[in-house]
């Protein structure tokens, strides 16, 4: 008798914890704030990308056009004062790829917010990882990449509930260095000074102050009014006109960019505390999700300006 009342309880114990870990796991509101939250950083990721794109873009076309006017800051067989200015290729890539494991991060969020398929899930898991790896200047520690995948990789069966949101809260955790330091990436690309918006400010002075220096048939005055120096003079007053409406294009967006940015470090505090606690506050998540989208509609309609 006592044997099988054990046997009884044990089982009764086994059953109740069974029912406890299924019935865990983020709740209506956590799903909801994650989801949102990865959406608007998704979409922070690829406007931010195509900014940068666009930097280097409006370089070349700045520069294509003083090269036909006869500037000498630009060569094309010197690769510091070629038509990108040292805007490299390489560059952008690593630039990007900043950006995509920004946009993975994003994944792996909306896919344990917002999917039962732990496939899924653990594929997302993967490309985060891979694509943190590709950062240059960042590195996840053994343990904290170990921690993320045997969170991700536990994902499945009955308590796949539980598991996600022990999963988020692991990824959340263990990327908050890294993705701290994209996003200072990101404000020192964006930074007038910095090396990406900085560059491109010189080749806008070039443009306006020393080129008509280099070749006084611009300048306007002593020139000999002939149809080869109007026909010049016009294609400057274009190229200056065009650079001009780029710059102020550039400089809304990277007003808003630079805002966003400090948002998604509010957002991102509310989003350890959503994927911790069952109550909490999101008012810093709505804030942010509310800039990006507003954000994003003007961006496409600044891009279609261009």
């Amino acid at each position: 008798m006592a044997t099988w009342r054990l046997t009884f309880c044990a089982h009764a114990i086994v059953v109740m914890a069974m029912a406890t870990l299924v019935g865990c796991g983020m709740t209506t509101q956590q799903k909801a704030a994650v989801a949102k939250f990865s959406t608007a950083t998704s979409e922070l990721a690829e406007v931010s990308a195509d900014h940068l794109v666009a930097i280097r873009n409006d370089t070349i076309v700045i520069r294509t056009g003083m090269s036909e006017l006869g500037s000498k800051k630009v060569d094309v067989n010197d690769p510091v004062k070629d038509l990108d200015a040292g805007l490299d290729v390489d560059d952008l890539e690593a630039r990007l790829a900043a950006l995509v494991a920004l946009k993975s991060y994003a994944d792996v969020l909306q896919a344990l917010a917002t999917t039962d398929n732990s496939a899924e899930i653990q594929a997302a898991g993967g490309e985060l990882l891979t694509n943190l790896g590709k950062v240059k200047g960042i590195e996840l520690k053994p343990g904290q990449a170990g921690a993320i995948q045997s969170a991700i990789g536990a994902v499945g069966g009955l308590y796949i509930e539980y598991r996600k949101e022990q999963a988020t809260k692991t990824v959340v955790r263990e990327t908050s260095e890294p993705i701290t330091k994209i996003l200072g990436l990101l404000r020192a690309d964006f930074d007038p000074a910095g090396i990406w918006a900085g560059n491109l400010a010189d080749v806008e002075n070039q443009l306006e102050k020393q080129l008509p220096i280099e070749n006084q048939a611009l300048g306007g005055e002593g020139a000999p009014a002939d149809s080869a120096t109007a026909s010049l003079r016009s294609r400057y007053a274009a190229l200056k006109l065009d650079a001009r409406a780029r710059r102020d294009n550039r400089n809304v967006a990277r007003a808003r960019l630079t805002q966003i940015l400090d948002s998604f470090d509010k957002a991102h505090r509310d989003l350890e505390d959503v994927s911790a606690h069952k109550t909490f506050k999101e008012a810093d998540i709505n804030n942010y999700v509310a800039q990006v989208q507003q954000f994003v509609v003007i961006y496409k309609a600044l891009a279609k300006k261009d």
